[in-house]
């Protein structure tokens, strides 16, 4: 809509008579950018990144949680994010635990408009404590696009790839000092020199983790090749694939 970033967001349900997806909800939103779902203790959630009103980026994201009783999704949680055009969740359900992590992109609010050098943004991480997010830990980027979460080391590893307008970004943390809300934080792994991505996909194939770049451009066209990294676990290290 060009007149309001103030939309509903559809959530759609899988219909077997009409054999295709129907509309089955509405929810509000503002300026929402992206959207994950996660499951923790057979409950169902649904996390809306909200980047910008038309005013400011400094909006509030939501948390969704589905009420059977109201075959609907309420509100359970609003979180104060900048920016924020993409959100990851990964879920640890033997740790009842889950992350959240939100590419925030501060856009014109600063040095080089959306994506521009300079444009100091932030990643927020929230950690579900009690029943609730808390948040964790903000790392600074050049402009977030996505964020992507996974385990490697058979779960005993957590990664989170932050693409931004620079590279992107790996960091890590022990899964286990994640889960246990210890003071333990996500220390930067690796950077991948891959400027102007615009998503990352975690994937794994006959026992090896692969991370793939979709990259927008490059210095000279938008021609610009993408690129898929393996992990080596030894080495603890990425490298290039293809």
């Amino acid at each position: 809509d060009s007149t309001t970033h103030v939309l509903n967001s559809s959530v759609f349900r899988w219909d077997p008579g009409a054999a295709g997806f129907v509309e089955h909800q509405r929810i509000p939103t503002v300026g929402a950018w992206g959207l994950a779902a996660f499951e923790l203790a057979g409950e169902h959630y649904l996390v809306i990144a909200s980047y910008f009103d038309g005013r400011t980026r400094e909006l509030d994201s939501v948390v969704m949680r589905w009420d059977v009783e109201a075959d609907a999704f309420v509100l359970h949680q609003t979180l104060p994010t900048h920016g924020a055009m993409d959100v990851e969740a990964l879920a640890f359900p033997g740790m009842a635990s889950v992350l959240l992590a939100f590419s925030g992109n501060r856009g014109g609010q600063g040095n080089g408009g959306i994506g521009g050098h300079g444009n100091m943004s932030l990643c927020q991480i929230f950690r579900w404590h009690g029943g609730r997010f808390q948040e964790f830990q903000s790392i600074e980027t050049s402009g977030g696009y996505d964020a992507e979460a996974f385990t490697v080391d058979d779960g005993r590893l957590t990664l989170l790839a932050l693409v931004h307008e620079a590279a992107t970004d790996v960091f890590s943390m022990q899964t286990e000092a994640f889960a246990s809300a210890s003071s333990a934080a996500f220390t930067l792994l690796q950077r991948l020199d891959v400027p102007h991505a615009r998503d990352a996909e975690h994937f794994a194939l006959d026992g090896t983790d692969y991370l793939g770049l979709a990259v927008f451009r490059d210095s000279k066209s938008y021609g610009a090749p993408s690129r898929i990294f393996s992990f080596d676990p030894a080495a603890k290290r990425f490298e290039e694939a293809q």
